[in-house]
């Protein structure tokens, strides 16, 4: 099975015409979906409605390769992530970002987030980076 897939994967063929993974299409149709049909109970309060404990610190802004201020976005798709279990300590690994107050005015300069600096992200975070856009949406 795993070399059926990786078969499928060399030729491109789960990819739409724009280039995009056929799921994304999928994704969509469940978004729309939830929204459509359970309304106000998929659909999330306003962050400027919510308690400010329910509102992120920082959102990553897919379209300007930056972060902003999580008050600034009403709507956001979240990541669930929890660092690996193999990292032994506290402190980052060389050439890993660490947003922190020193770095924090560098992360919000539009295009922060290009390819090179791109590449220093935790692959789980730039993957989700990636499937925010292919879904259209701008924050996470």
């Amino acid at each position: 099975m795993a070399e059926e897939g990786a078969a499928q994967r060399q030729d491109n063929s789960y990819l739409l015409n724009d280039g995009a993974p056929q799921y994304i299409v999928v994704i969509k149709k469940w978004l729309a979906a939830c929204a459509e049909l359970h309304g106000d109970v998929c659909v999330a309060k306003p962050i400027r409605q919510r308690p400010p404990n329910e509102v992120p610190c920082w959102l990553v802004d897919t379209y300007q390769g930056c972060i902003i201020p999580g008050l600034l976005a009403d709507k956001y798709l979240a990541l669930s992530y929890v660092w690996p279990e193999s990292r032994t300590s506290s402190s980052p690994k060389p050439h890993t970002l660490l947003l922190d107050t020193k770095s924090a005015s560098d992360f919000a300069r539009p295009g922060f987030l290009d390819e090179a600096v791109f590449q220093r992200i935790p692959t789980a975070i730039r993957h989700a980076i990636e499937l925010t856009q292919l879904l259209g949406k701008q924050y996470l």
